[in-house]
Formats: structure tokens, sequence, C-alpha cells
């Protein structure tokens, strides 16, 4: 009778453990967590340490074990199927990325935290009441629908390359930070996202936002859209604003004291009001419609781009900061770096340059850190005393034959300083000129190239009461070469 009683329990213990092992559909799922253990990255416990999952190593896998995994990670393993992932109640960190799945269901996961389930073929993953889910990754999924119910906890959500045009994130009051990289998304309702600090859509088809309830923004990507106009106005956390590659042809700032880089190239815009913006450091416009634009207010501008654009002026004198100036593709024709003595990238190939100061700038002969080819009509460089030889090769190297290159004092060539003297220096109507050197011709330009008086009957002395008040270059022709003078007209 006794024998009786233990094949009995026997029996019954065994049909017990029977009864916990889970029931795995995919052998590749199953065999990846069979595969856990200390030198394998698959689960690991409570301690974040590495665990096998099958604790008493009989090829199967109870729910008890599967109880004690707190991270699972069964990335990359073709697997096409999870049924079985809800018995690992326990876990916070879920991990099945660039997979093969069609179907992803962890609403039985109660504790999960977070969730990456990018690269797969999944149209309607379904994680719905989820009290403790922070982190949702589900880029490059065909995915149409998702259901955010119950997870009003969620703070990082990040999309892309998915199939849906619209996305409702009501629901997600909490929300932090979203990412939506690709897809045929065209409109974004924010208003019930004021906790947002960081918002990206890249490569969309957005064709307008409205980010007025963002107060807390402090990053806004929204780069290779559709968008024609974007306001900032009020975002006064913003420290980071990239909006190139759209169709904006108006981009209001302002109130934006914390803005810091800027990022606007590819766009439609031909004016900016800088000015609510005073603490940029990096600025790039390039690739618009500018015909000039006002940086004077930006006196913290370390790295400006604004090539490819119709500048016929750019005047830095009060960006004493500026260390890398990339102007290229414009429509230059005087310009005067000499302000930039922390220059040491420069880049104003391919102007109508006629007129070029760099000195005080710092030069590399070792490095390739001056670009100013492509300026046939170059005819005066200003550099320090010491760089004239080195200047003056690179000039020949470009084919600028007829350029002058070297020390300038006060706009004035070096070589001629003791011979010629204007004054005074501003003025409200008449400049007196002394010369030793015979003068040929005198010619007044504006900043961007347009010349609005010839004087060819040399006298000591010129009249400019006619002239709009502001700034101007004097361009004086002497029987030794030509010289240029910047004056003020009062």
């Amino acid at each position: 009778m006794k024998k009786i009683y233990l094949l009995i329990g026997i029996v019954f213990i065994g049909a017990q453990t029977m009864a916990q092992n889970i029931i795995f559909t995919d052998v590749n799922f199953k065999n990846t967590l069979l595969s856990s253990g200390p030198n394998s990255p698959v689960a690991w416990d409570n301690a974040n340490n590495r665990i096998a999952i099958d604790v008493n190593n009989d090829g199967e896998i109870q729910q008890s074990e599967a109880m004690l995994v707190y991270r699972l990670q069964v990335d990359n393993e073709g697997i096409q199927d999870v049924n079985g992932i809800e018995f690992f109640t326990d876990v916070r960190i879920l991990n099945v990325n660039n997979n093969e799945l069609v179907d992803l269901d962890v609403t039985a996961m109660v504790n999960l935290e977070v969730l990456y389930m990018g690269g797969n073929n999944l149209i309607n993953p379904n994680f719905t009441n989820l009290p403790n889910l922070n982190l949702v990754y589900a880029l490059d999924n065909p995915i149409t629908t998702l259901d955010f119910t119950g997870v009003s906890s969620l703070e990082t959500l990040l999309l892309g390359d998915n199939s849906f045009n619209a996305l409702d994130i009501s629901l997600l009051t909490n929300l932090k930070e979203l990412n939506i990289f690709g897809g045929a998304i065209t409109s974004l309702d924010l208003s019930n996202q004021s906790l947002l600090e960081k918002l990206v859509v890249v490569n969309t088809q957005l064709a307008s936002i409205n980010v007025s309830a963002l107060q807390n923004l402090v990053e806004l990507s929204l780069i290779n859209n559709e968008l024609t106009t974007l306001d900032v106005s009020g975002l006064t956390s913003l420290e980071v604003l990239n909006a190139g590659g759209n169709n904006i042809n108006t981009l209001t700032l302002f109130n934006n004291p914390a803005l810091i880089g800027l990022n606007a190239f590819g766009n439609q815009l031909s004016s900016i009001d800088l000015s609510q913006a005073p603490a940029l450091t990096g600025l790039n416009l390039s690739d618009n419609l500018f015909t000039v634009i006002d940086i004077t207010v930006l006196s913290n501008l370390i790295d400006l781009a604004v090539h490819d654009n119709q500048l016929s002026v750019l005047d830095v004198s009060t960006n004493n900061d500026i260390s890398e100036l990339s102007a290229t593709n414009n429509n230059l024709h005087f310009l005067d770096l000499s302000s930039l003595t922390g220059l040491i990238l420069m880049e104003v190939n391919n102007n109508n340059l006629t007129y070029l100061n760099i000195q005080n700038t710092v030069l590399s002969q070792d490095v390739d850190n001056h670009f100013f080819d492509e300026n046939p009509d170059l005819l005066q460089i200003c550099v320090d005393e010491g760089e004239i030889a080195f200047i003056t090769q690179r000039a020949l190297s470009y084919g600028y034959v007829n350029a002058v290159v070297e020390k300038c004092v006060l706009g004035i060539s070096e070589t001629f300083a003791n011979e010629i003297k204007l004054y005074p220096n501003p003025t409200v109507d008449t400049i007196y000129i002394e010369s030793f050197s015979n003068l040929l011709r005198i010619e007044i330009y504006t900043l961007d190239g347009k010349k609005v008086a010839n004087f060819k009957e040399i006298e000591t002395s010129i009249n400019i009461s006619s002239l709009s008040s502001g700034t101007y270059i004097l361009k004086l022709s002497t029987e030794r070469g030509d010289v240029f003078e910047k004056i003020i007209k009062e």
C-alpha cells in the first residue's frame, strides 16, 4: 500500500510540473529563452545579473521560472511568434526588436516599463492598460493604428516608417519626448502635451503644426517635412530649433531667450527677425532666399552658415565671437571680417568680392581653413603682416593676378597709410582728402556693391550730403593701385 501511495505522489508531482511548463509555438523563441545564462545577454534578474531562465535545466520553462525574469532581450532571433510571453509577468524591460513578428500582445505583462519592438511586421501591437509603461520604441513597422488606452504614464514614444497618416496621442498627458521618423503623417495635435520637452518629426508629410502649448519644450526638430510656416513664439525654454528641409517662408521667433541653436537650411525664407533670440550661438540659414540678414544683435554667435543665398551684404562687426563662417555662393562685394579675432574657418567662395579683410583672424598655413576662390574681381585682401606671403601665394593659385595682398590700417592699405588721409569720418556732408599720390578716380559704393557716386574731376574734398545716412565704401584709384575705405554718412 505504501508503494502505491509513493507512486501516486510521484505521478502527481510530475503532472504538476508538466502543467507549469509554458507552451511556446515558436521554436526560435523557445530556444532563445533556453540559451539564457550568465554569459548570454537574454535574461536578467532584479539585481541586473544575467541568469538562466531554465533554472532546473530540464529543457523546459516553467511559469515559476518565467516569473524570476526582470529584463528580457530576444532581439534579432528570427522570431515570428512570442506566445508564452504573457507568463513573464515580472518583466520590466522587454526587447523584441528586429524579428519577424506580425502580432504582439503584452497586456498581461502588468509590470512592464520599457518596450522595444522596432524592426518587425507589426500592424496593431497591443500594449494597453499597462500603468507603469514609460517608454515605447516602435520604429520600422507597418503600424496602422496605435491604442494608448491605460498607458498615461508613458513619457517617451519613438515611432517611424509606419503606415498611419494620423496619430491620436491625446491620452498621453505625461509625454516628455516624441520622435517620429518617416511615415505618412500629415498633422499632429499636441494640445494635451504641455509637458513635452523634446519633439522630433523627420521625413514625413507634416504640413502644419501648432506648438504653442509646449511651454516646456527644449528641443524641436522638424526636418524634411512639408511645412510652409512655423511659429515658436513664447517658447521660453526652447534651446534648439531644427527646421531644415521644408518649404517654410515664414519663421516667427518671439520671446525665445533660451534659444542657442537655430538650423533652418533649405527653405524659402527671405527675411527673419532674430532680435527675440539674442542668445543664439549657432545659426544656419543656408540655401534660402535672403538678400540681407541682420545678425547685429547676436553678440554670442559662434557658428554662422549662410551659404547659397542671394546676400549682397553681410555685417559681422558686432559678432566678435564667430569662429566658423560659411558664406559661399552669394553676391557679396565687400566683406570685412577683421573684427572676428577668433575666426578659424572661413568659406566665402563664389561671390563677387572686390574687397576682403581677414586681418586679425586666425590663419593656419598648415590647414586649408580660409577659402575665397571663385572671386575673379577681387582687388584687395587685407591680412596681418606675417600672413602676406601665404595669402599672396593662395591668391595667385586662385588666379587673382590683380589682387593686392597687404596689411591695412583702418581699412586703408598700409602701403598708402602715410600718403592718403580722409577726414572727418563720420561726416555730415564733406570729406577732405589729402594724398601724395595722384588720384585718378573716386567712387562710392553701398555695402551691397552698388555704385552711388563717381567723381571724375578730382578735388581735395568731396560732398556726400546727397547720400542717405549709413555706411559706405570709398574707392580711391591712384597711380599705385586702388584703396578702399569705409566711411560713415551721418
